[in-house]
């Protein structure tokens, strides 16, 4: 075999070589929430309306040695009494700036005085676990091997989720759900 053909051959393997050797470095970074979207029966995405509001906070973290972590917030979460009263206090919320109120510093302590129903919004306002990660690029998956969960029963569980990356976004969707959730990168 010629010099020319060797050369023409290891050119036109290697797009699809650098695609794989790629795609699974591509995970590594932070990222931030772009939104969350449900499909529509004609095929269109649109944002979602979930528990967590229609425009939570959020950020994914994959780093090379294997390692994730993924926290997605409710925007709108109320602050917790912190004394175990209704949390009026006769003010308006406002710090008197520009920006939102900034929210005093709970103690452990106060926050074990926070009223039940204040802690089940504030919980289920919150989704966030860490663990392992590994992809399977040939049917496009990564699975998420949780380590800890803020849900209990989610301790050591795996989740699937099918994975698109979409110029500067990353796209995972549950496998058989209408949703998906798109990510920017931050850094």
């Amino acid at each position: 075999m010629s010099k020319a053909a060797v050369i023409a051959i290891a050119l036109a393997t290697l797009p699809a070589i650098t695609w794989a050797a790629s795609n699974s470095e591509r995970f590594v970074g932070t990222w931030v929430l772009a939104g969350i979207e449900r499909q529509l029966a004609t095929g269109d995405w649109v944002r979602a309306e979930t528990r967590l509001g229609n425009s939570p906070l959020g950020s994914l973290v994959y780093d090379s040695a294997g390692n994730m972590a993924v926290q997605i917030m409710r925007r709108e979460r109320p602050l917790l009494s912190s004394d175990g009263s209704d949390g009026s206090d006769g003010s308006d919320g406002s710090d008197g700036s520009d920006g939102p109120a900034k929210a005093p510093p709970v103690t452990p302590e106060a926050r074990a005085l926070a009223r039940v129903e204040e802690k089940v919004i504030a919980f289920e306002g919150y989704a966030a676990y860490f663990g392992k990660y590994s992809v399977n690029e040939a049917d496009g998956v990564v699975t998420h091997h949780r380590i800890a969960h803020l849900v209990p029963n989610q301790v050591g569980s795996d989740v699937e989720r099918h994975f698109e990356f979409l110029g500067d976004s990353l796209v995972l969707a549950v496998p058989g759900q209408p949703h998906r959730l798109v990510w920017k990168r931050a850094d």
